[in-house]
C-alpha cells in the first residue's frame, strides 16, 4: 500500500483509501499520505438524496 501511494504521488494522482472503519485505519492511511479516505469510520452508506442533503448544501443540480 505504501508503494502504491508513493507511485500515485509521483504520477500526481489523488489517492483514496477505501475500507477505513476505525480510527487506527484512518491514522495509518494518513501516515501513508493518502489524500482521501472512505468507509464506515466517516459515514454509513447513504442514498443519493441523503448524501446531497448532508454534503452538497448550497449546490444546485
Amino acid at each position: 500500500m505504501e508503494q502504491i501511494v508513493e507511485l500515485s504521488k509521483r504520477l500526481r494522482i489523488s489517492t483514496v483509501a477505501e475500507g477505513v472503519e476505525f480510527a487506527e485505519h484512518e491514522a495509518y492511511v494518513r501516515t501513508l499520505g493518502c489524500d482521501f479516505g472512505q468507509g464506515y469510520y466517516y459515514s454509513r452508506p447513504l442514498e443519493a438524496e441523503e448524501f446531497n442533503k448532508k454534503y452538497m448544501r448550497g449546490r444546485e443540480e
